[in-house]
């Protein structure tokens, strides 16, 4: 097992405590801001699916677009059609085929 995936167990195994003991919202603000950058890093690591294919837009100047547009564009600094419409992201739980309906 390498030294990364150990580090990241044990990261996991700390925040499963923190969120099975209730007690982050306890906690300093800076430790609790880093318990939550953390808990978000984990879950778009590893609970997410990616369910299409998202388009690579160019990285723009934020001061030339301080408001996304209507459309979702310019909203990420790093990607301009990132959450934009017609795009994908990532899901919680793998699409249904709308065709084969629970009964």
């Amino acid at each position: 097992m390498s030294v990364f995936y150990l580090f990241a167990w044990l990261i996991m195994q700390i925040v499963h405590s923190i969120d099975k003991l209730g007690i982050w919202p306890r906690l300093p603000v800076f430790l609790g801001l880093l318990y939550l950058a953390i808990r978000r890093h984990l879950h778009q690591e590893y609970n997410l699916f990616n369910v299409g294919t998202t388009p690579v837009g160019v990285r723009f100047n934020p001061s030339d677009f301080p408001y996304r547009a209507a459309d979702g564009k310019y909203n990420d600094p790093f990607n301009e059609v990132a959450g934009s419409q017609g795009t994908f992201f990532g899901r919680n739980m793998v699409p249904v085929d709308q065709k084969k309906k629970v009964h």
